[in-house]
């Protein structure tokens, strides 16, 4: 399964394989990716490049795409480039290379100046003809974009743990449930989260213990069922 953009001057250098997951989590759980990502050399072979001359770079795993910082793999590949030692490198998709265009868009012109191929998944590019430079700029742009739909989605949800009662409909919900001092507890626990203040209980009253405000003659079960129907989450600091 060669190519036609493979020329004797791309195999006469070496074939790198960038191998990379983005946390330790995925690097133990995620097995799969990983084994495809390794399998990746039986494509560097059926390119055209010896096996002496296939090699893997795996020095980033676990660290983020997000910026360079950390990856000495990916420095270490970005220095052979420019040497003129890399003649294809090889990742499951680019998201492995840069998750940063500030990051990825130099890759792409030292590929370009010195015949470096890039291939994934998808197909091989040679970034210094117009047609790859512009699939693999595109892909690099998706790629940051979808790194900062993941860091909004999860931004969101932390806000949205640290502060759920958001809504009118939450909180009349909350200060129907029971008396007058039920409706103050709410009103101070939404005020004392919100301020990342920690909350403690006895066994007959309730407090906020950095401020010293105490509600007294509501009995711990009120509390139980006050804030699971306020929706407090892990984020929320509980003493008792």
């Amino acid at each position: 399964m060669g190519s036609d953009l493979v020329t004797s001057h791309h195999l006469a250098r070496r074939a790198v394989i960038y191998v990379r997951q983005s946390t330790p989590h995925q690097v133990l759980t995620n097995q799969e990716s990983l084994r495809l990502q390794y399998a990746l050399q039986q494509r560097a072979r059926a390119l055209g490049w010896h096996e002496a001359d296939i090699e893997v770079v795996d020095a980033d795993l676990g660290l983020s795409g997000a910026s360079t910082a950390g990856r000495e793999g990916f420095k270490d590949l970005v220095a052979r480039v420019a040497l003129g030692e890399v003649g294809l490198i090889l990742s499951i998709e680019v998201t492995r290379l840069a998750r940063n265009c500030s990051d990825w868009y130099p890759l792409l012109d030292l590929c370009g100046r010195h015949g470096c191929l890039i291939g994934d998944r998808d197909g091989l590019y040679d970034p210094g003809l117009p047609d790859g430079r512009l699939v693999l700029g595109l892909k690099g742009t998706v790629s940051e974009m979808e790194l900062n739909t993941i860091r909004s989605r999860l931004t969101s949800g932390l806000l949205a743990k640290a502060s759920p009662v958001t809504s009118s409909s939450a909180i009349s919900k909350a200060l129907s449930i029971s008396s007058t001092s039920i409706g103050l507890f709410v009103i101070l626990l939404v005020s004392r989260v919100n301020s990342g203040f920690p909350i403690t209980i006895g066994s007959d009253n309730l407090g906020v213990s950095t401020a010293g405000l105490f509600i007294p003659g509501l009995p711990p079960c009120c509390f139980s069922m006050v804030f699971r129907m306020t929706g407090f989450g892990c984020g929320t600091r509980i003493s008792v």
